[in-house]
């Protein structure tokens, strides 16, 4: 029954996932202090709008969601899709009228789930990268398989010391457009109220590049989660 509701919700995600995914300056971004969090919540809780305030300051703040590790010619990209993101994408410019209940009721959506962009690139290669150093057509067919239906087993989260498994993963064939693979990656959340700790670790076994890890920001996170969110009534 959770699969089928995460397959429902990732109708609308996958619609968007492209717009809300930049490139990070950095291979790994610098966590914004909690000083900075506190003063970021009451600057948005003060506003005469809190709504535009939080939307001028996710976007401020976006690229603290995207991570990138380089491992020999490969690159991992993470980006976390907070809540608010996902629903302001999929209302676009409605929010901006007096659509509010609406952006709740999109939040609301999402807030049982963790929503990850996952990406693979190699820049030396000019095609398509499941071809990467492939021995047959067998050896490709076989990687398709392994990421449009067993990769899931190699994504873990860690949320405050609990190990949670993906349940379901969306693989994006880009062909020989770009040598890169993209995957939505989901997890259900262990915890309802704001997490303190939180890890993400992907497993390469096709290319063998290890266990890649990355350390979220939780804070930051957090301002455009939901339950915080709700303090803003909006």
């Amino acid at each position: 029954m959770f699969k089928i509701y995460i397959c429902i919700i990732l109708l609308s995600v996958f619609g968007v996932s492209s717009c809300d995914h930049e490139k990070s300056s950095s291979v790994e971004m610098p966590y914004v202090s909690t000083e900075e969090i506190r003063t970021i919540k009451q600057i948005i809780l003060k506003a005469p709008d809190p709504l535009n305030k939080l939307i001028e300051y996710y976007k401020l703040y976006r690229t603290h969601f995207v991570q990138k590790k380089q491992i020999d010619a490969f690159e991992f990209e993470l980006l976390y899709k907070t809540h608010f993101s996902l629903a302001v994408n999929n209302l676009d410019s409605l929010i901006y009228g007096n659509k509010k209940d609406l952006l709740k009721s999109e939040i609301a959506q999402f807030d049982k789930l963790h929503y990850f962009t996952f990406q693979i690139s190699n820049k030396t290669l000019h095609s398509e990268l499941l071809k990467y150093n492939i021995s047959s057509e067998q050896e490709y067919t076989d990687r398709i398989l392994y990421y449009t239906d067993n990769c899931q087993k190699d994504f873990i989260l860690i949320e405050d010391g609990d190990t949670l498994r993906s349940p379901f993963v969306n693989f994006e064939r880009t062909f020989d457009v770009a040598p890169i693979i993209n995957m939505t990656v989901v997890f259900e959340r262990k915890k309802a109220e704001n997490f303190k700790h939180l890890t993400f670790i992907y497993e390469d076994k096709i290319f063998n590049s290890g266990k890649i890890k990355f350390q979220l920001e939780p804070e930051i996170i957090s301002v455009f989660n939901n339950p915080e969110i709700k303090k803003y009534n909006l």
